[in-house]
């Protein structure tokens, strides 16, 4: 970037190796599993539940590449949805793609477009770009691929309820047992932030700002 152009944006960073706990390895290759070969229907569970307890940082480091749990996940899901076209009749989405959909299409493209630009199309600035478009679309891609019916959006619910009653759990023990065992996967701190003596319960999100405290 030339010397007029803002400082505070960046890429790049991160590990520069492999940090998978043995744990969530066994995790992540059960999720697979479940989302390659389990009913249409469930894909959202093994999904949600993954990404929300426990899949912060975790990440595959392959030449120069970060595959996280979260990536390689909706990879899967990208892959499922690709032979699905072809051996499934009817729309892949349900409804088809409809102007949300493009919206959202359109808005991740341009949101990567304006990043690469200001950092002068480098190679890292693409690579950490498209990495960001295949989590967004791929993402959005596969929960609407789920999501079909009411009976769909019932079950994403119950998973959310689910994950919500397991942070209750795990702040107020990190509130009372200064520990987030979160912690023990490897990347987040055991011992809770703390502001003017307080503590201030992570779970398994990267920071509690982030968990609403």
């Amino acid at each position: 970037m030339g010397p007029e152009a803002p400082t505070n944006y960046s890429f790049g960073g991160g590990s520069h190796g492999t940090v998978l706990h043995p744990v969530m390895l066994v995790v992540m290759i059960v999720a697979l599993l479940m989302m390659l070969f389990a009913p249409r229907k469930y894909l959202p569970v093994p999904f949600l539940l993954v990404v929300f307890l426990g899949s912060v940082g975790q990440e595959i480091y392959l030449g120069g590449f970060h595959f996280y749990v979260t990536r390689i996940l909706i990879m899967a899901a990208m892959m499922r949805m690709v032979v699905s076209k072809f051996i499934i009749p009817g729309p892949l989405l349900a409804g088809g793609m409809n102007l949300v959909d493009k919206l959202f299409v359109a808005w991740a493209f341009f949101r990567c477009l304006a990043n690469v630009l200001l950092n002068n199309g480098v190679m890292g600035a693409v690579t950490y770009q498209t990495s960001y478009l295949i989590d967004a679309i791929g993402g959005y891609l596969l929960m609407r691929f789920a999501i079909r019916d009411e009976e769909d959006i019932i079950r994403v619910v119950k998973v959310f309820a689910a994950l919500t009653c397991i942070f209750a759990a795990t702040m107020l023990d990190e509130k009372f047992h200064n520990q987030n065992i979160f912690g023990y996967l490897g990347i987040l701190p055991v011992t809770p932030y703390t502001r003017e003596g307080a503590i201030r319960a992570t779970a398994a999100f990267a920071h509690p700002i982030l968990a609403g405290v």
